[in-house]
C-alpha cells in the first residue's frame, strides 16, 4: 500500500451489469495522497433503467494492472440509486475523484448538463459491508472455479464382512464372451469393481486380473482375449479407489504400468476398439503422467482414425501443461478435421490450463494467452459446428479462470471475448438445426461476460455458474 510520501497509481475500470467496459484509464500517475482530481465527460451511463454499475479500482505503485498493483476496492451501485439524484439514463458524466489521507476512495458521478445533479459513493476494500448494504449476496470468485485432481482419490475402505469371489468374475467374461452387447452385463461389471474396490480380499482379486493379462502372452484363444478386455476395462476402476501408496497395491501396480507400457510400446493394431479404448484411458484414469510423449506419439500415428479422439481424455488428466504439450493441442484444435478429435483437444486444453489444477501443475499465463487466442480465432472466424463451438467456449471459461484469480487477460482478448455476442460468427449458420445447443451455447456465453462483472453477479448465477465451469473440465 502507498503511503502519503510514496506516489501511488490509481486504476479504476467501471462497468455495467453485462461486463461491458464504461471506462478503463489511469485515474492518476505519480501522484501523492491526499488528493483530488475531475475527469471531465470521462463516463456515459447505461441507457437502462435497472441494472448495477460496478465499481473496480486498482491501487500501487504500478503503471498497470498486473504490474505492481492489486485489486484493492471494489463497489456495486443500483442503477436506480443513481437515478434518484436525476442523473438520466444515458447522460454524459464528470467524475470527480478524491483519494483521502485515511486511504478512502470517494468518487461523485456529476451530470454535465446540470452541475446539481451529483451522486457520490465509496469504493473500498471492505466490500462485504457495502454489499450488505444493499443485500447482495457475497461472490467469492476462488469458490467458482473447479478444483482439478492431479492424485487419484484415496476412498478406499475395507468392509470386513464383504469378499468377493473370483469365480463371479470367470463366470462374467463368458457371458460377455458370448454377448458383449447385453447391458446388464455391463452393470454387473461395475458391480464387481465397486464390491472388489471394497472387499478384504481386494488385493487377491487384482492379483487375479494381473494373471489374466500375464496369460495373454501364452493364450491366444477368444476367452483369453474376454479375460484381457475385462481386466483392462476393470483394474483402472479398481486401482484408483484404493490408495497408491499402500505397500501392498505398489508392486501390483508397477506390474500393470510395465504390461500397458508394453501394449503401447507394441502399438494398437488389429486391436478391438473396446481394448483399444481401454488402454489409452488407462493412464489418465491413473493419473501416469510418464505417459504423455507416447500418448503424443500414438496419437499421431493414429490421427487419421476418427478412434484416435479417445487419446485426449489421458492427455487431458495425466500430461504436464509444458509449452510443448500445449503447442500440440493447439494444433490439433486448429487444424484437424476430425470433429470429435477438436471436440476433445479443446476439452483437453481448457483442463489443462485451468487455473483449479494444483499449483505445481499450473500452466504459465502466456500459454493461457495463447489458448484464449486460438479459442476466440476459432469462434470468430473457423469453427462452423455447434458441437465444437460449444467445447472452444468451455475452454475460453477455463481461461477467464485465471482473469477472475487476477492474472488478467489482455485488454484486446478481452474485447474480443465481450465482442462475441455481437459478432457474426461462422457457427450461426448451423444453429438452426441444433435449438438446443445455439441455447447452451447464448447461455454459457452470458455467463463468461458475467466474470468481468463479480460484483453484479447473484447467488443463483454463481451457482450456474460454478457448475458451468466444472462441467468444462469434467470427463
Amino acid at each position: 500500500m502507498a503511503t502519503a510520501n510514496n506516489p501511488t497509481n490509481i486504476y479504476l475500470e467501471i462497468e455495467g451489469d453485462r461486463g461491458e467496459s464504461q471506462l478503463s484509464l489511469l485515474v492518476a500517475q505519480g501522484q501523492k495522497f491526499p488528493y483530488r482530481t475531475v475527469l471531465l465527460g470521462k463516463l456515459k451511463l447505461p441507457p437502462k433503467e435497472t441494472g448495477h454499475l460496478g465499481f473496480k479500482v486498482w491501487v500501487g505503485m504500478g503503471t498497470k494492472v498486473g504490474c505492481n498493483t492489486s485489486l484493492q476496492r471494489l463497489r456495486s451501485v443500483p442503477i436506480e440509486k443513481i437515478h434518484e439524484a436525476k442523473l438520466q439514463p444515458g447522460a454524459l458524466l464528470d467524475l470527480e475523484v478524491e483519494y483521502t489521507f485515511d486511504e478512502r476512495l470517494l468518487l461523485t458521478l456529476v451530470s454535465q448538463s446540470n452541475g446539481k445533479a451529483r451522486f457520490q459513493l465509496e469504493v473500498t476494500s471492505d466490500q462485504s459491508q457495502l454489499l450488505a448494504q444493499k443485500g447482495s449476496p457475497i461472490i467469492t470468485l476462488e469458490g467458482l472455479i473447479p478444483k482439478i485432481p492431479r492424485r487419484r482419490q484415496q476412498i478406499n475402505s475395507e468392509i470386513s464382512d464383504l469378499k468377493v469371489d473370483f469365480k463371479q468374475w470367470e463366470l462374467l467374461a463368458q457371458h460377455l464372451e458370448h454377448n458383449w452387447q447385453n447391458a446388464s452385463f455391463h452393470q454387473q461389471r461395475h458391480e464387481l469393481v465397486r464390491q472388489t474396490s471394497l472387499a478384504k480380499n481386494s488385493i487377491t482379486i487384482i492379483t487375479d486380473l494381473l494373471h489374466w493379462l500375464e496369460m495373454d502372452a501364452l493364450l491366444s484363444n477368444s476367452s483369453s482375449a474376454m479375460k484381457v478386455r475385462l481386466a483392462v476395462m476393470s483394474l483402472p476402476d479398481i486401482l484408483k479407489t484404493i490408495p497408491s501408496d499402500s505397500p501392498s497395491i505398489i508392486p501390483l501396480e508397477r506390474k500393470f504400468h510395465q504390461w500397458v507400457w508394453q501394449k503401447f510400446h507394441l502399438g494398437f493394431n488389429q486391436m478391438p476398439n473396446e481394448l483399444f479404448s481401454a488402454l489409452v484411458e488407462t493412464p489418465g484414469k491413473l493419473f501416469w503422467s510418464d505417459f504423455a510423449s507416447i500418448l503424443i506419439e500414438r496419437y499421431k500415428y493414429h490421427s487419421q482414425q476418427a478412434k484416435a479422439e479417445v487419446f485426449f481424455t489421458s492427455i487431458g488428466k495425466c500430461v504436464k501443461p509444458s509449452t510443448t504439450n500445449l503447442a500440440f493441442l493447439r494444433d490439433v484444435v486448429q487444424n484437424t478435421h476430425h470433429i470429435g478429435q477438436k471436440i476433445r483437444a479443446a476439452w483437453a486444453l481448457g483442463r489443462l490450463i485451468s487455473f483449479g489444477q494444483p499449483d505445481d501443475w499450473k500452466a504459465d499465463f502466456k500459454e493461457v494467452q495463447l489458448a484464449t487466442k486460438v479459442a476466440l480465432q476459432q469462434l470468430h472466424h473457423s469453427s462452423t459446428t455447434p458441437q465444437v463451438a460449444i467445447q472452444l467456449l468451455n475452454c475460453l471459461s477455463q481461461c477467464m479462470t485465471w482473469h477472475i484469480s487476477g492474472h488478467h487477460l489482455s485488454q484486446e482478448l478481452c474485447q474480443k471475448i465481450k465482442s462475441l455476442p455481437q459478432a457474426y460468427l461462422p457457427v450461426a449458420k448451423s444453429f438452426s438445426q441444433y435449438p438446443d445447443i445455439s441455447k447452451l451455447f447464448e447461455r454459457n456465453l452470458e455467463l463468461i461476460l458475467k466474470l468481468f462483472n463479480p460484483i453484479g453477479i447473484s447467488l443463483e448465477e454463481s451457482k450456474e455458474i460454478k457448475m458451468f465451469l466444472l462441467q468444462a473440465v469434467r470427463d
